[in-house]
């Protein structure tokens, strides 16, 4: 790849574009000559997060990003937004799309090995109202409200078919989404390359190996499913 693509880069719940993880993309690959966008998809608000309107948002900016080659890029919360985003839109909307990076991606909210959404939780959650999230940028747990469950309902990460290739990082470490949604996630997609790291969920034990690792998949001549 000889130019520099775009890339937009979707942080987690209850993060922002001032995530840790987030700036260290930006300053490593602007300090290479690329664009980095570090949206906020925290839409409308935190307490009142929508799973729809995230993803519409996303889809905007995918298709604000055209005609150049874009490099679509999340973690966590911010994958799974850039999973889904990427399949609703048509093929000839997302052809700009090159790749998808996908770091702890969390496809199945309902794993109950993650404990993320168990049926306590969730049942809690509902007759509450509302679940404390922590905002990562301020230090303050904030109440988000169950509509925010009901919408994650809609979507179905193993129904989404990528055309492009799409490099998945996942540490075996992961204590907040279990590496197995990776695995099974690769295993049926000839065009994911799933790399196992020795780290936990925020995957930032060693930076520049997860930057260096990045960067060598976005340069590769590596292609999507025929």
């Amino acid at each position: 790849m000889s130019h520099k693509p775009h890339i937009i880069y979707l942080h987690g719940l209850g993060s922002g574009p001032a995530s840790q993880k987030g700036v260290l993309v930006r300053d490593h690959f602007s300090a290479r000559g690329y664009t980095v966008s570090l949206p906020s998809v925290t839409v409308p608000s935190l307490e009142e997060l929508s799973p729809r309107s995230a993803v519409n948002y996303v889809k905007e900016l995918v298709l604000q990003a055209r005609p150049g080659e874009l490099i679509l890029m999340g973690s966590s919360f911010g994958a799974f937004l850039a999973l889904h985003a990427y399949h609703e839109l048509s093929r000839d909307e997302r052809a700009h799309i090159e790749k998808l990076v996908l770091l702890a991606p969390a496809l199945n909210p309902w794993d109950p090995a993650s404990g993320l959404l168990t049926p306590e939780r969730e049942r809690a959650w509902r007759e509450a109202g509302s679940a404390p999230v922590l905002n990562i940028e301020t230090g303050v747990l904030v109440p988000v409200h169950y509509r925010f469950v009901e919408e994650l309902r809609a979507f179905d990460s193993q129904a989404v078919a990528l055309e492009v290739p799409t490099l998945i990082v996942h540490g075996t470490r992961d204590e907040v989404v279990p590496v197995a949604q990776s695995r099974d996630f690769a295993a049926t997609r000839p065009g994911v390359t799933l790399v196992l790291d020795d780290d936990t969920h925020q995957l930032l034990g060693e930076p520049q190996k997860m930057l260096s690792l990045i960067e060598r998949f976005i340069l590769s001549d590596s292609t999507g499913p025929s």
